[in-house]
């Protein structure tokens, strides 16, 4: 019997009971939760998400198979409900899921297949950052969730395909596994090669035998299956079938891509300046509005410090951590913070690259500080943001990833300045940090968004990825690109309509 009163009505009135450790009170509070969140139209929203989320991890490493079953499956609804919006959550679940991969338990292992694939299907990850994110877990040191990792990419390559994934870095891991020393993995390795030869065809065969990746005495059973997969028809559309029609035998990644439909624009052979994104000049902006201008000048508006060595540096953005963490911390010290991190950058922490990785200790930080309810706040984090995508460009790509969404979320706000300082910050990106990451994030936005201020931007974004973004950086995309256009052609608002047209 639950040890409440009434059964919470929220998510919020779930989390004092969360940490709870007595083992009976935990299944009850599980099944109510369950029973929640199964229904659509219960909120998921919450004071403190992220504390809520944090609450759970323990629950998914508990010993008893029932409490980490019932842990992971809220999570999979809360993956499901939330969408996109659980990207700034993974780093704390997702080394979690994996490790349930290796559960004694059927149950556990597949609802932990299950909440991967859910994370996926739900844009918190793209298939390729799914993969790439268990691929050192083929050394794992636990048999079955090696077994589980090899089961999780064919899942993704059925659900996906190829066009999608980048596969040829993983066949060195996968052929490895085909001498691991328990025989699950062996087979499972075996049978995921076959699953890979369906969908590549010949490239793998040829492959596999350039680089010499299967030990000699598995090759003979293993060029057997791929005969019979070809001579039963089992080849799929994406397959070379003839060694003849393989081009190049390291390129297991180029099957079957298709072409793009939406012409790529390209800026003139004479233009030496980068194609600027279309912007309201300032005089026209509405009172409150910032623009473009006003951001560059505040770039480097901010005190001076003096760095003498790394230490140092990642001491003080230590302290800027604590500081921009803490919302209950006065609002002008949390501003002069933020200030702080472009301070660092002006006195030159970037010469050390160990900096680089330290400053991703502030995504989550950031993150939160774009929701603050104070203008100052989330002017000053936009300016901040902006300067470093400036600074970083592409190494960038990881922090914009958790902060775009955000970002775009302000464009909707009320207040003109959070609205402006959003937009802004977006472009700064887009115009600095050419990652496909960014893609599925903008198109998804210019598509899906109920906001028409949102999605007119969005067709703007997608205008100038089109135009000034490398091929390479949009080729995994050109599907969802083609229908962001299309949507945004047949918008309602008719600024998006002009921005797709172009």
């Amino acid at each position: 019997m639950a040890a409440y009163s009434n059964r919470p009505q929220d998510l919020d009135g779930f989390i004092p009971y969360l940490s709870r450790q007595d083992l009976l009170f935990r299944q009850q509070l599980g099944a109510d939760l369950l029973a929640y969140l199964a229904e659509p139209t219960n909120s998921v929203q919450c004071e403190d998400i992220g504390q809520f989320i944090d609450d759970l991890v323990p629950w998914m490493q508990s010993m008893n198979h029932k409490v980490s079953s019932t842990g992971i499956e809220v999570l999979t609804y809360l993956a499901d409900r939330l969408g996109s919006d659980f990207r700034p959550y993974l780093q704390n679940v997702l080394p979690h899921t994996v490790d349930r991969l290796g559960d004694a338990k059927d149950s556990v292992r597949e609802k932990a297949q299950l909440l991967l694939l859910k994370l996926v299907e739900r844009g918190a990850l793209q298939p390729q950052q799914l993969l790439d994110k268990l691929r050192p877990h083929f050394q794992h040191k636990n048999a079955k969730v090696r077994e589980e990792v090899l089961r999780c990419l064919i899942n993704t390559l059925n659900e996906y395909g190829t066009q999608s994934l980048s596969l040829s870095k993983f066949i060195p891991d996968i052929a490895g596994l085909l001498s691991d020393p328990t025989p699950a993995v062996r087979d499972t390795a075996f049978s995921t090669l076959v699953e890979l030869y369906r969908h590549v065809g010949e490239r793998l065969r040829i492959d596999l035998q350039r680089k010499q990746l299967v030990p000699a005495s598995k090759w003979p059973a293993l060029n057997a299956r791929f005969d019979e997969a070809k001579l039963a028809d089992d080849l799929l559309p994406t397959a070379v079938k003839n060694v003849a029609d393989v081009v190049s035998l390291d390129d297991v990644d180029r099957v079957a891509m298709p072409k793009p439909a939406v012409p790529i624009k390209k800026p003139s052979v004479g233009s030496a300046v980068k194609q600027k994104l279309t912007s309201t000049p300032s005089s026209a902006n509405p009172a409150g509005a910032m623009d473009e201008e006003s951001f560059i000048s505040s770039f480097e508006d901010c005190s001076t410090v003096q760095i003498f060595s790394l230490r140092e540096a990642t001491e003080q953005l230590k302290i800027i951590q604590d500081i921009i963490s803490d919302s209950n911390k006065e609002w002008n010290k949390r501003v002069e913070a933020l200030k702080r991190i472009r301070s660092l950058i002006v006195a030159g922490a970037l010469n050390y690259e160990e900096f680089y990785a330290a400053l991703r200790n502030l995504d989550i930080p950031l993150q939160a500080t774009l929701k603050d309810l104070r203008s100052q706040v989330v002017r000053e984090a936009c300016v901040t943001i902006s300067y470093l995508s400036q600074c970083l460009g592409n190494k960038f790509e990881k922090t914009a990833e958790v902060l775009l969404q955000p970002l775009i979320n302000l464009i909707q706000n009320s207040a003109k300045v959070m609205a402006s300082s959003g937009l802004i910050a977006v472009r700064f990106i887009i115009q600095n940090t050419q990652s496909s990451r960014l893609i599925p994030i903008i198109t998804y936005n210019a598509i899906k968004s109920k906001s028409k201020e949102i999605r007119k931007a969005s067709c703007e974004f997608v205008e100038y990825v089109l135009g000034n973004w490398s091929r390479h950086s949009m080729e995994r995309h050109i599907g969802t690109l083609q229908e962001a256009v299309k949507s945004g052609i047949a918008d309602a608002d008719p600024e998006a309509r002009q921005s797709s047209r172009r």
